[in-house]
């Protein structure tokens, strides 16, 4: 009967090792999901600012040429 019950006890604690290890992991997991949220908006919003400044510096590429052309 104490051989059964320890049985039942040490089962019981490596279980919970196992669920308290998983447990972990999946958070580790949730945070690095998070993180590739962060980075992928964060990549967006740079795509979106160096398209603006190309658009900006092709406006001022085509105005000095046309400005010189003019003179």
């Amino acid at each position: 009967m104490k051989l059964e019950s320890a049985k039942n006890e040490k089962r019981s604690d490596e279980k919970r090792i196992l669920e308290e290890a998983l447990a972990e992991k999946d958070r580790v997991v949730n945070q690095i999901h998070e993180s590739i949220i962060v980075l992928r908006t964060e990549n967006e919003v740079n795509g979106r600012m160096v398209q603006s400044l190309m658009d900006k510096l092709a406006e001022v590429s085509i105005a000095s040429l046309g400005g010189g052309a003019s003179r």
